[in-house]
């Protein structure tokens, strides 16, 4: 096996894997601007075993001062929420994405106000710093 930079004469071949086992995840254009650096690990053949690129993803992240009222923060929330929004959309964004770990108010916030939860696991890895 070997690693190699993703083709475009690769995209019928990854379209190919992706119809075939993914058929209900969403395809991946791994040429398009949202990723970086598409790679593949091929055979010695050159056949496709894996076809992948990083994506960028923009991730709203807030602190809150929770000493404050809940309607302060409330309207704050909202305020952040717009402001996100609007960056994420100014920078060609489809999605956006908030993880939240520590408080249930807030999802029900977020979802109230169009966000989903989505029913993948979140996993992190650390590349330190």
């Amino acid at each position: 096996m070997r690693i190699r930079e993703l083709r475009i004469s690769d995209a019928a071949d990854v379209a190919r894997l992706h119809e075939e086992y993914f058929p209900n995840n969403e395809k991946p254009n791994f040429f398009s601007t949202e990723y970086r650096s598409p790679f593949a690990i091929a055979d010695e053949n050159d056949r496709i075993i894996v076809a992948g690129g990083i994506r960028l993803i923009p991730e709203a992240m807030v602190i809150t001062d929770r000493s404050l009222p809940v309607n302060t923060r409330y309207e704050a929330l909202l305020q952040a929420c717009g402001a996100s929004i609007m960056i994420a959309k100014d920078m060609g964004y489809k999605e956006m994405f908030a993880f939240v770990f520590d408080d249930d108010r807030y999802v029900k916030i977020l979802e109230r106000h169009g966000f989903r939860v989505l029913r993948e696991k979140l996993l992190a890895l650390s590349l330190g710093e």
